[in-house]
């Protein structure tokens, strides 16, 4: 694997765009679990404290992840971090959240990043809970907020 956190910039938004978690590919403007990367992208060029990369290994985009501060809360958060259907289970998302979580820490300065997952979401606790993520008794609309506390 040759990975890395690629900028989305005009070459390249198209494909950050067609990405998606939907096994059926619709590419609906709410996922199961995550809202499309169009919406991401959008917000980006709209709200300055929200950034996103693409997930690269080698020429090909396996992934996206939005992240960035939010003001209402006051945290620094891994927003929305995916794996194309057709990249997920290859051990994407395990190689990939370590260098989100470095990104986001190096850009803001922050020591704590937060993210949030819906209970139902079990793939994705897994995930968060094996990098070290701990649960925190706030909650995102319905999803629960946990954090990985910085050194």
């Amino acid at each position: 694997m040759e990975l890395r956190l690629e900028k989305v910039t005009a070459d390249n938004w198209r494909t950050a765009t067609f990405l998606t978690t939907d096994p059926e590919r619709k590419i609906p403007l709410d996922e199961q679990w995550i809202a499309n990367n169009a919406f991401s992208l959008l917000q980006c060029c709209y709200d300055k404290d929200w950034d996103c990369r693409l997930l690269v290994d080698g020429e090909t985009a396996v992934g996206f992840v939005f992240y960035g501060y939010n003001r209402d809360t006051d945290h620094y958060l891994l927003c929305r971090y995916m794996i194309d259907v057709e990249y997920q289970n290859k051990g994407y998302g395990k190689a990939f959240l370590p260098m989100a979580v470095e990104l986001i820490r190096n850009q803001y300065g922050c020591r704590d990043v937060y993210t949030s997952v819906h209970d139902d979401n079990a793939r994705a606790l897994h995930l968060y809970s094996s990098f070290g993520f701990e649960r925190t008794e706030e909650m995102d609309a319905d999803e629960r907020v946990y954090v990985l506390r910085g050194k």
